[in-house]
C-alpha cells in the first residue's frame, strides 16, 4: 500500500500462486487493484484476466486455507478439471476491515 498510496487502491488484495507453495515458499505475485494507470518505480502495472472460474470461499483464519485448498483441489482433480491460469486468491475481508481473524473472507479462484 505505502508503494502505491492507499488513495489509490481501488479493491482488496489479491495473490497469485505462480507456483505450488512447499514449506510455504513459492513463487507468486501479490496485486493490487488501483484506480489509475500509475507509473511506479519497483512495481509491475498489468491487467489481470478475467474469465469463467470456480471459486470457493474461506471463512475465518488465514491458517486455514491450506485445508481449504487442498478440498478445492480434490474437487478438481476429482471432476477433471483443468485449470486455465494460476489459482488466486482475493482478500474479501482482511485485517484492513477488522482485527479479528475468525471473521476474515478469503475467495479462492481457479479458473477454466
Amino acid at each position: 500500500g505505502k508503494l502505491v498510496g492507499f488513495s489509490n487502491i481501488a479493491g482488496p488484495g489479491i495473490t497469485i500462486y505462480l507456483s505450488e507453495p512447499e514449506n510455504g515458499v513459492g513463487d507468486y505475485e501479490v496485486c493490487f487493484p488501483i484506480k489509475t494507470n500509475l507509473k511506479i518505480e519497483g512495481a509491475e502495472i498489468k491487467t489481470l484476466k478475467g474469465g469463467n472460474a470456480i471459486t470457493v470461499l474461506h471463512k475465518g483464519p488465514y491458517e486455514g486455507l491450506g485445508d481449504t485448498w487442498m478440498k478445492f483441489w480434490e474437487y478438481v482433480q476429482k471432476n477433471n478439471i483443468t485449470p486455465k491460469a494460476p489459482p488466486r486468491e482475493i482478500y474479501s475481508i482482511c485485517f484492513v476491515s477488522t482485527s479479528d481473524p475468525n471473521e476474515y473472507v478469503t475467495e479462492l479462484q481457479i479458473f477454466v
